[in-house]
């Protein structure tokens, strides 16, 4: 398998990634950061003026994080694609190559220049294999603890440090809770989908069990178009 020289391998600085290996998405409401090792370092919910609920940027140890990265992770390259805020994360380990593409969708129709809320309050992570077979981590951890259940067949996550916020994690493969391996081989890939909602939040009571539909690009420049599906909880 051939390296491209663009990824370079990962360093850390007494423990943390430099900042200059970071990426941001962001829906007008909220902005991540995530790092070239498949992590979300930074993310305050619902608000960009609200507790984050991952902060291993400030603290790695305690500060929480929700990463999707390959075993044996060797090298890592970040890059948007052209025209749009669709983050890449291209992690090469020792069985394969990875992409992890990263947004945050938003409503339908949005315009960002009308100052009217464009957030969908959702995240989504797409994860397609390359080359090769990679063992994928995924683990979702908190600031402060979490606890987490089976719900609409995704897991309902229950933050300690913020009893106000209510997350749900959607899966098109089945998790086993916070922390979960899933093996994929060239050709295949899976997607996440991150929702949040706080206590004082009074969603339209018509709002059911749906599909978000969201297109991505492939991988790369002339690979086409994927319109992928995610289903959607209720609140």
């Amino acid at each position: 398998m051939t390296i491209d020289p663009t990824r370079k391998p990962l360093t850390r600085i007494e423990g943390y990634v430099p900042i200059e290996d970071y990426g941001l998405v962001g829906d007008g409401a909220t902005a991540a950061l995530i790092g070239r090792d498949g992590a979300f370092a930074w993310l305050c919910l619902p608000r960009f003026d609200s507790p984050p609920v991952f902060c291993s940027l400030l603290d790695d140890a305690r500060g929480g994080h929700f990463t999707i990265a390959p075993e044996q992770l060797a090298a890592s390259r970040q890059f948007y694609e052209p025209d749009t805020a669709l983050l890449v994360t291209e992690m090469h380990a020792s069985g394969g190559l990875v992409r992890v593409t990263d947004s945050c969708p938003l409503a339908a129709g949005a315009d960002l220049s009308a100052g009217i809320p464009a957030t969908r309050r959702e995240l989504l992570r797409s994860v397609a294999v390359v080359e090769g077979t990679v063992r994928l981590r995924i683990h979702i951890d908190p600031r402060g603890g979490a606890e987490a259940e089976p719900q609409d067949g995704g897991v309902r996550i229950r933050c300690l440090a913020r009893p106000d916020l209510h997350l749900h994690l959607s899966s098109t493969v089945p998790l086993t809770g916070l922390h979960s391996r899933v093996t994929l081989k060239a050709g295949q890939s899976l997607h996440l989908l991150l929702c949040w909602r706080t206590s004082h939040t009074h969603p339209p009571t018509s709002i059911r069990p749906s599909c978000v539909r969201i297109r991505l690009p492939l991988g790369g420049a002339g690979c086409g178009i994927s319109t992928i599906t995610v289903r959607r909880r209720a609140w």
